[in-house]
């Protein structure tokens, strides 16, 4: 049996207590024994079980591969048990939506579908600049046109789309704005973005249009040129599909779904509250991975603060031995210059010798006791404590 249950604890082994950590999340796991997610962590510590790491959660939510680390073999038996306090647990109030799911909610209401208009009607002023600038804008080698003029979205479709693919914008665009969703358009050396700020995340989005591309028959140089060689330049003919998408193309999860087509059941246009969705979702995984970054930053910095507080103590209590040495060191030379002093004195009186006032001998006493007092750091040193 994996554990047992009285009515003062929970018992269970470290095998099922390391099953729990890694497939209920740390919050959950606390709610239902009635502790504190650190209490999970402090028995995590204790008992030599691993955690899940940071993002770990997240990225499983997202389908994204994870793997967990192994429970190691312990041989301390008292740590094979784990004993969980029951705790009475208050009635916990239902949990509102929060707000991205609010929010996706509000767009999977038919009542705030985003409708395309047959015709182009008082158009968003960046749809406007967009719209002049494509039409003057000249095809690259596969009939693709981009806008050229400053202030335009970032678009790239034929020419027979553009009025399809204006129509779209400007639809989104407003419903953007009356989402209060700002959008913004970002210009640099590497081309322009159309920007959409939801839950503070800036998300670049695209609308553009597909294309297949189909390899040209050989011609009479290339077929000498693979004969001769094995090889030539292969030329291709391009076709526009008039299928459109819109895509995230900065934001959100490497893994996660950016994009929505026309298909063969669905225009675009239909599936615009499906995107809304995508960006909503991306902003979500945008904002947990800026904080996630940012704690780790934090800690890092926390890590490195802590690193050179150790450091400085520990040059301090290097300076403190290197200062103890030195007055130790002075101590004992002047030790030494008494007891030298001492014995000069024993050895003159053992000859008979008066040491006179005046005399040489005299004169070297007082100079060398004056020496033995320059050094002794009792007499120069504990002063400075006084201060």
């Amino acid at each position: 049996m994996f554990y047992e249950n009285t009515d003062r604890y929970a018992k269970l082994t470290r095998e099922k207590f390391y099953e729990l950590v890694w497939t209920t999340p740390t919050v959950q796991l606390a709610k239902t024994y009635g502790i504190s997610d650190v209490y999970i962590a402090k028995l995590c510590k204790k008992h030599h079980v691993p955690k899940p790491p940071l993002g770990y959660w997240a990225r499983r939510q997202h389908g994204h591969k994870v793997s967990s680390k192994p429970l190691l073999r312990i041989n301390n038996p008292e740590l094979q048990t784990i004993y969980i306090p029951k705790r009475p647990t208050p009635d916990i109030p239902i949990e509102q939506p929060t707000e991205v799911e609010q929010k996706i909610a509000f767009e999977k209401s038919e009542a705030n579908r985003i409708k395309v208009l047959e015709h182009l009607e008082n158009p968003h002023p960046s749809v406007e600049r967009t719209l002049k600038s494509l039409e003057s804008a000249r095809g690259d080698e596969k009939g693709i046109v981009r806008p050229k003029a400053r202030g335009c979205l970032d678009v790239a479709v034929g020419k027979s789309s553009i009025n399809r693919a204006m129509k779209i914008m400007d639809a989104f665009l407003k419903a953007l704005e009356s989402r209060r969703y700002p959008v913004s358009i970002l210009e640099g050396e590497k081309g322009r973005a159309t920007i959409a700020t939801i839950l503070e995340e800036n998300l670049a989005f695209r609308l553009e249009e597909a294309y297949e591309r189909k390899e040209k028959p050989l011609n009479r140089d290339q077929k000498e040129n693979l004969a001769k060689w094995g090889y030539y330049f292969r030329e291709y003919d391009y076709i526009l599909t008039g299928n459109l998408s819109i895509r995230i193309t900065q934001g959100g999860y490497d893994g996660e779904r950016k994009s929505c087509s026309d298909t063969k059941t669905r225009r675009l246009e239909d599936n615009l509250n499906k995107f809304m969705v995508l960006l909503i979702n991306a902003a979500q995984g945008s904002k947990r991975d800026r904080q996630e970054a940012e704690e780790r930053q934090r800690k890092r910095e926390e890590d490195h603060r802590r690193w050179q507080e150790e450091e400085e103590r520990r040059y301090r209590e290097q300076e403190r031995v290197k200062e103890f040495d030195s007055l130790l060191a002075a101590w004992i030379n002047c030790q030494n210059i008494r007891c030298f002093i001492q014995a000069v004195e024993q050895s003159a009186a053992g000859k008979g010798i008066e040491i006179a006032p005046e005399s040489d001998l005299s004169f070297w006493i007082s100079w060398a006791r004056k020496r033995a007092n320059a050094l002794d750091p009792i007499i120069s040193w504990i002063p400075v404590f006084k201060r």
